[in-house]
């Protein structure tokens, strides 16, 4: 009997829980003059030709909050590739509460970074993994501007470190409206207008350009309207 009764208490909690979650989504979507970004498409305007080959990027510690309440997702971290559209998509088990505020880092912590390589989306497999001494990749985007000095008018920026000045990781706050799902767009043609490839091509490695160029990268990011 009191097995019986456990049971159902069990359940009875479980269905409680259930009734009072819901389930956000939450979407990144890259633009580029105003539509969504496709990868391996000719960008032409007058002054250049751009093509974006990769675009993949960290978002973690996804925070929500409003007077009442206030969620973290639990082992936040998510590899957004656009070669694989379904990782654009995130869902959400959250409570029902009206919130107010979207918070989220764009990047990798540096408590993660110091605990080593580790296995889901952060594996090193994933391509977004320098070494334990330079830890994670934030942000990579690769492609070619006829503007880049470089051979074969190639860019490569790969953002990232973690260490003290060299921290390159980006806290995002977004005001939000109660909906099942926000729209969250990243303006990467205004990104490369700030990082400018036709005299900088290339940032492999943490340092003051990379933290420089993911502070141009925090404003490109904005609530769809």
């Amino acid at each position: 009997m009191i097995r019986i009764l456990y049971i159902l208490f069990i359940l009875s909690n479980s269905v409680l829980l259930f009734s009072q979650s819901k389930e956000l989504e939450i979407e990144f979507i890259p633009m580029f003059n105003g539509e969504k970004l496709k990868l391996d498409f000719d960008y032409k305007n007058a002054e250049s030709t751009v093509n974006i080959e990769t675009l993949r990027f960290y978002i973690s510690n996804i925070r929500l909050s409003s007077k009442k309440e206030k969620f973290k997702e639990n082992n936040s971290y998510h590899l957004l590739d656009l070669e694989r559209p379904e990782t654009m998509l995130l869902k959400i088990k959250t409570t029902k509460e009206k919130y107010k505020l979207l918070t989220f880092s764009l990047g990798i912590d540096s408590l993660t970074n110091v605990s080593g390589a580790m296995g889901g989306d952060l594996d090193p497999t994933k391509g977004m993994y320098w070494t334990w001494q330079s830890g994670y990749i934030n942000f990579k985007l690769e492609g070619t501007d006829s503007r880049c000095k470089s051979r074969q008018n190639r860019f490569q920026y790969h953002l990232g470190g973690y260490a003290a000045e060299f921290s390159a990781l980006q806290e995002i706050e977004l005001s939000i409206k109660d909906k099942e799902k926000i729209i969250v767009e990243i303006a990467i043609d205004k990104f490369l207008e700030a990082a400018n490839p036709e005299y900088l091509s290339e940032i492999m490695s943490p340092g003051i350009k990379a933290v420089e160029l993911s502070k141009e990268l925090k404003k490109v990011i904005t609530l769809k309207k």
